[in-house]
């Protein structure tokens, strides 16, 4: 979980939509657990509207510990129109406060990139009696084109103990920026990493003269935790923009022909993107080695797709120890 950074930033181009921009009422989701006994939830969030923002009023009343969450649905919505990195910022605001130890709470930003969530930033924030300081929270994250974004707002604390009433928090200034901003701190973001699949005792039977999908279980191994192909050896890229390196080899032995050949073939969505042919040159009945290594960028097609591998040889032959390999080489931005 990446930390928000807290900084003064100047206001910049605003790419949220004129929907984004608040002068609609959104529908807000808010839940929350340690609020007061008087009043509903409804009573405890006060919304009002402004040109640019909208302030959102938290009140709650901690007994032993505070969890609530909330957000303005597509209110605060933007779909990408270019690929890049992405700042979203904004204000929380410190109202009447009166706490008595002092305490922290997790101001928490959680991102949706198309429904899916992405990202978790956090900032440890103090609650003191007397503070009405001003804090613009900042993190980014990079979008592809088309990317639909959204965001969840948190505010948590496990335990208080001694009782501590009425806590006020103002959500205002929400802006979403496209590239980086002065002084801004990158969270940590996993760009590489592989997976491969190996099967070196199940055999496969390919028919001469068609395409046959080369398609197994086998043993999975990877590192970087990234999901790069599915449960049979389907290449599913991760994000437009990323680079592939994708390794495929198998063994088989020689036919009786003198002649005889084959082609690998790696199809999206049946266009051949990348293929390799090979002579079959070692004596009958001896071993073969096939390998070929493809470097792809992914495109809108390939992402919608994925890529599988076929064989296709002039003779009936039958292939063992298959090995394929994914790696992304390069996050895309």
């Amino acid at each position: 979980m990446s930390n928000l950074t807290n900084i003064p930033l100047g206001d910049t181009q605003n790419l949220l939509s004129y929907k984004s921009l608040l002068k609609d009422n959104p529908s807000i989701t808010f839940n929350a657990s340690g609020v007061s006994s008087t009043g509903t939830i409804s009573n405890a969030i006060t919304i009002q509207k402004e040109c640019s923002s909208f302030r959102t009023e938290l009140f709650q009343n901690v007994v032993t510990g505070l969890s609530a969450y909330f957000d303005f649905g597509d209110a605060l919505e933007y779909t990408a129109t270019r690929y890049g990195n992405y700042t979203f910022s904004f204000y929380a605001l410190k109202g009447e406060l009166n706490v008595n130890p002092n305490y922290n709470v997790d101001v928490i930003l959680k991102v949706y990139i198309n429904s899916v969530l992405t990202h978790t930033f956090t900032k440890n924030t103090p609650i003191e009696a007397g503070s009405l300081e001003d804090l613009r929270f900042v993190q980014s994250f990079d979008l592809a084109l088309n990317d639909v974004v959204n965001f969840e707002f948190e505010i948590q604390k496990t335990s208080v103990g001694t009782p501590n009433p009425n806590i006020e928090l103002f959500f205002t200034g929400f802006q979403l920026n496209y590239g980086n901003v002065t002084n801004y701190q990158l969270p940590i973001l996993l760009e590489t990493g592989w997976q491969s699949k190996v099967d070196t005792t199940n055999t496969q039977v390919l028919t001469a003269n068609t395409d046959n999908l080369i398609a197994f279980t086998g043993t999975n191994s990877s590192n970087g935790g990234l999901t790069l192909m599915n449960s049979v050896g389907k290449i599913t890229p991760i994000k437009i923009g990323d680079a592939l390196a994708v390794d495929f080899v198998f063994t088989f032995p020689s036919p009786s022909g003198t002649t005889d050949y084959l082609s690998v073939k790696l199809k999206v969505n049946g266009i051949v993107y990348r293929a390799q042919s090979f002579n079959i040159l070692e004596p009958t009945g001896e071993t073969n080695y096939v390998a070929v290594s493809f470097t792809l960028p992914v495109e809108a097609e390939f992402k919608t797709y994925g890529a599988e591998f076929f064989v296709n040889p002039n003779v009936a032959i039958t292939i063992s120890n298959r090995y394929l390999q994914v790696t992304r080489t390069h996050k895309g931005i």
